[in-house]
């Protein structure tokens, strides 16, 4: 008896040896940046750039304006396989004047049952996820500069 009791301790000091707590992520920052114009032109220009990209504007709250489109393939098979729901794309860009500037952030989410009750926002809180919202935010950027 006395050698299994030994084996049984032994292996749960391996077990818990191995354990451990991953270290702490960075935390990610988020996706903004300063545009040199008035609020008037870089609204233009945001709701320019993400019809181009795709999207339809759907509501406008305070000086946060929200955009939906279809998922992308991953997204999209991902929640329709899994979950047998269609999967909408979200962003949602937040434009606060700041002088004669405009500063933007912006938010990425996966919408599943859109416009009903059952609605399920799940925001894309990763490192990809800002890395593709920084992207739009520098595109609309780039658009209100050049005045198109």
């Amino acid at each position: 008896m006395r050698p299994r009791l030994s084996l049984c301790v032994a292996l749960a000091i391996l077990l818990l040896v191995g354990c451990e707590t991953p270290p702490p992520k960075a935390p990610i920052a988020k996706p903004e940046v300063l545009i040199q114009l008035p609020l008037e032109k870089v609204t233009a220009a945001v709701k320019r750039t993400l019809a181009d990209r795709g999207y339809v504007a759907t509501k406008t709250e305070g000086g946060t304006l929200s955009f939906d489109r279809g998922a992308d393939l991953g997204s999209g098979a991902m929640y329709g396989f899994l979950y047998d729901k269609e999967a909408w794309r979200r962003i949602r860009i937040t434009l606060t004047r700041e002088g004669a500037a405009t500063r933007l952030t912006a938010t990425g989410a996966v919408v599943t049952n859109r416009g009903t009750a059952f609605e399920n926002e799940e925001l894309d809180t990763g490192a990809g996820g800002a890395q593709q919202m920084q992207a739009v935010l520098e595109q609309i950027r780039q658009r209100a500069q050049a005045g198109n």
